[in-house]
């Protein structure tokens, strides 16, 4: 639902937030840069003018920032032409944008493993069978793959191994991080390359 449908409106509007979902709602897509949002949003919210087209319009992006990195996104009438922007939830990494997105169907062939529920620019879950703890899901970061390349692909003597918070038999938890890398350098070759660095290794 979009801010012109909340002028005269006089109730809260309850938007959540989506995961791994790739209907290509970025806002890299509408020429709007991703920004740092204020931390007083989690807690009393934003309050913008929206007495005109200006200010319903600055809103909007604010608020498609806001559903990019939140679990949930609250927008509330709060006047005449007053509405506040509040949001709740764990801060996330941002969403794709359509070139990452495009970059990543290419290397799938327009189809992504469901394992990976959640594909974000520095956030990547996956979802793997813990044993005896159940199935889980685990948040991979560019920092995770890099440590575990720099650490345990190089202990060839164990039979386990750990990536972030997984940890199992050596073949898959090799596997998964070697997915995980091609990914990361499909859409965040960068944050690789930067994390590599500080081990003083470089990205093939």
């Amino acid at each position: 639902m979009e801010i012109m449908d909340l002028i005269g409106i006089g109730m809260v509007i309850k938007m959540k937030g989506w995961y791994g979902d790739r209907h290509r709602h970025s806002m890299a897509s509408k020429g709007i840069r991703s920004a740092e949002l204020p931390a007083w949003i989690v807690n009393s919210g934003v309050t913008f003018d929206i007495s005109t087209i200006e200010g319903i319009e600055k809103a909007e992006r604010f608020k498609e920032k806001a559903e990019n990195r939140f679990d949930e996104v609250d927008v509330k009438l709060v006047g005449v032409d007053k509405i506040q922007i509040s949001a709740r939830g764990k801060r996330r990494s941002r969403r794709l944008n359509e070139k990452e997105w495009e970059a990543l169907d290419e290397m799938y062939g327009y189809d992504i493993p469901e394992y990976f529920t959640d594909i974000r620019k520095a956030e990547i879950t996956v979802k793997v069978d813990d044993g005896w703890q159940g199935v889980n899901e685990h948040v991979i970061t560019p920092y995770d793959v890099v440590e575990y390349y720099h650490k345990d692909a190089r202990n060839l003597l164990s039979g386990a191994r750990s990536l972030g918070t997984i940890v199992g038999d050596w073949r898959n938890v090799d596997a998964i991080a070697n997915e995980v890398l091609q990914i990361y350098k499909a859409i965040n070759r960068n944050a690789i390359v930067k994390e590599a660095d500080k081990y003083g290794m470089k990205l093939r």
